[in-house]
């Protein structure tokens, strides 16, 4: 009798002891689980801060996931296709342009920065892309309007040109 209450005993202990290890690894799994949604939320939160377009591509160009307004100013046909690859999305230089940037950001590791221009309904854009590696096979493109820049930069090498000319 003794033997048998002290079995059932040390068997009770070792439910209980399960049971305890069983919710402190749901205490775990919950407080996992939180900080992954804090962490998800704080991402969530810079990308939706970042005002220029992030292109996740594969290394033969597809376009992989595509954030970002006014898509129509970037690719033809008024947006991006998910599954599409660039030289569909883009004209030949630009889509070049970016091949180019994803290979080397693969191959170096490095980030690789370019610049490029799209016209489309007669109004030309120009366009500047860093490209970082962002896992096996895979780039990140951050892609940012950069007209305004670009056309102060020719207005002023034209007024500078303009005042040498008059201080003759």
């Amino acid at each position: 009798d003794e033997a048998m209450k002290a079995q059932l005993q040390v068997a009770l202990a070792k439910v209980e002891a399960a049971r305890q290890a069983e919710a402190a690894s749901q205490r775990e799994l919950v407080e996992v689980n939180a900080a992954l949604q804090r962490s998800e939320a704080r991402t969530r939160a810079l990308l939706d801060a970042v005002p220029d377009r992030i292109l996740k591509l594969s290394r033969t160009g597809g376009l992989l996931d595509f954030k970002g307004d006014r898509p129509e100013e970037l690719f033809l046909q008024g947006g991006p296709v998910i599954g599409a690859s660039l030289r569909d999305v883009l004209p030949p230089p630009p889509a070049d342009q970016l091949l180019d940037g994803v290979s080397r950001a693969l191959a170096t590791c490095q980030m690789q920065t370019l610049e490029f221009e799209q016209t489309a309904g007669g109004v030309t854009r120009f366009f500047e892309s860093r490209l970082v590696k962002s896992g096996e096979g895979e780039v990140i493109a951050i892609v940012r309007d950069i007209s305004q820049r670009k056309r102060a930069e020719a207005d002023r090498q034209v007024m500078e040109r303009r005042l040498q000319e008059a201080q003759k």
